[in-house]
């Protein structure tokens, strides 16, 4: 249709210029599959809602991804992009991870971006699942818009969405306030590196929320704490709050969602990193960094922290031979140089305490709302790793003296754990005596060795100079005690 407005009010137009009308609007009913009809004069309405309700699906006929969209059947398409125009369309085929495009009906190539403008991760665009995306002028790229992603939805179907375990800091097995690096709430593991230097203000435990606060939402009952600094110290000085989530393998080359809240005693920066280790044994592939490392910047309020980026693939990669690769992620109080160039950020060394809650890493890209287990769900997982057993007393069936000089005692069955575990006692080994054997009264009580024989189970042995050999023996521990059993990935 031409120009009509430089015709003057009360001028006729041409016979060409009045049939232009009449056709635009006749094109406009046939393109959406309308006969015209005389006897409906509703049909331009009907094409218009035709127009609403798809005249944004197009179909793909490009690469892996770049996605060359057709619009179904004589539907026109806009000519050039605008702020808001949206695209749905059914890729032909899966995105890999590498840089996507996308072409509307010949208006030009532009980048296809995930919701926040990041990479789209491999097969998160999928043969069979429609996409939908929004053109944004600002960064003259399409944003794929936010929805249950294939990856959210079977991790919902399969239970557990978050794969932090104890990300509340509910379960304390071996207590809530440490000053020395080990493992302390469980699952997470406060560690150094002084690189040459000494170390300053080492804490970390855990502490319960004021009851009724609602500066951290949805009323979480604890929280963590964690401070630590080196002064003097070369590069590689580094003092983490950290989880090994157990396998590489899960999430993959996907795209992933870390989100947790944060606040410190002073105003500071602090580093989150995020890893892939391989394992160890055989000749495993080296570690990875990803791209979810940076550092963050906290005050001394609360605040959540979002960081969506994708795990890399691990195609060609080769694991250990001793079962215990993981995703490492951490938080660093102190950066050496080393350490920050591995992350891709810049060294720090935060002089206060930092204050932790509701960590979540799960697949998709977006932050959905902190998964609260039951306490016996939660102390099921993390009796996986770690074991706080206490023991009231303990009678043994028999025992036999297998060379004259030990004595097998007993066996205590425990929760199956990750491998077989290392066991420490909570008294000194002999138990000041308490080990008494019923025999003919000529054996003194003796020393105990624990010694795990499985990852269910574990006997006790002792050692009895006066043990006649293959001689049946029974006998009791005679006070109360805990072992702890430890099966974490070091």
């Amino acid at each position: 249709m031409q120009d009509l407005n430089d015709k003057n009010t009360g001028n006729s137009l041409s016979a060409n210029e009045w049939n232009q009308q009449p056709t635009e609007l006749q094109n406009i009913i046939e393109q959406r599959g309308i006969t015209l009809s005389g006897l409906d004069l509703n049909q331009v309405g009907k094409a218009i809602a035709g127009y609403a309700a798809n005249g944004s699906f197009f179909t793909d006929s490009g690469a892996a991804n770049n996605y060359v969209l057709t619009p179904i059947s004589l539907i026109q398409a806009p000519p050039n992009y605008r702020d808001g125009d949206e695209i749905v369309f059914l890729p032909a085929n899966n995105s890999t991870g590498l840089p996507c495009t996308v072409n509307r009906a010949g208006a030009g190539v532009k980048s296809l971006k995930d919701q926040t403008g990041g990479l789209i991760a491999q097969d998160a665009i999928a043969v069979g699942s429609l996409v939908t995306a929004r053109f944004n002028l600002a960064a003259d790229e399409f944003r794929i818009l936010p929805s249950l992603s294939q990856s959210i939805i079977s991790t919902l179907l399969a239970g557990r969405k978050n794969h932090v375990i104890n990300g509340d800091f509910l379960i304390n097995q071996r207590g809530t306030a440490f000053v020395n690096p080990q493992y302390g709430v469980d699952q997470w593991q406060h560690a150094v590196d002084l690189g040459g230097g000494s170390l300053v203000s080492f804490t970390h435990g855990s502490l319960p929320f004021a009851l009724g606060q609602t500066e951290v939402p949805n009323n979480p009952e604890r929280h963590a704490y964690f401070s630590g600094y080196i002064t003097g110290g070369g590069v590689l000085r580094h003092v983490v709050f950290r989880q090994r989530i157990e396998s590489v393998i899960p999430l993959a080359g996907k795209e992933v969602t870390l989100s947790f809240w944060a606040k410190g005693t002073i105003a500071g920066i602090i580093t989150l990193g995020v890893r892939q280790f391989f394992g160890t044994g055989g000749s495993p592939s080296a570690v990875v960094n990803t791209a979810l490392s940076q550092n963050i910047s906290l005050t001394t309020d609360w605040q959540k922290f979002t960081f969506t980026g994708v795990m890399p693939s691990i195609s060609g990669k080769t694991l250990g031979t001793n079962f215990n690769d993981f995703r490492l992620l951490e938080f660093s109080t102190e950066t050496g140089a080393a350490i920050a160039a591995e992350y891709g950020t810049a060294p720090v060394s935060y002089q206060g305490t930092v204050q932790l809650s509701d960590v979540q890493f799960e697949a998709g890209n977006n932050a959905t709302a902190f998964e609260r287990l039951l306490f016996g769900a939660q102390m099921s997982l993390c009796r996986r790793y770690f074991q706080n057993n206490f023991i009231a007393g303990v009678t043994a069936t028999v025992g036999r003296a297998l060379d004259g000089t030990t004595l097998v005692h007993t066996h205590i069955p425990f929760s199956i754990m990750r491998t077989a575990p290392s066991a420490t006692m909570t008294t000194p080994s002999n138990f000041g005596g308490v080990l008494r054997i019923d025999s003919n009264g000529s054996i003194p009580d003796g020393p105990i060795t624990v010694v795990p024989v499985s990852n269910s189970g574990l006997r006790f042995f002792s050692s009895h100079t006066g043990a006649a050999g293959g001689r049946l023996y029974g006998g009791e521990i005679q006070s109360n005690f805990a072992i702890f059993l430890s099966a974490e990935l070091n």
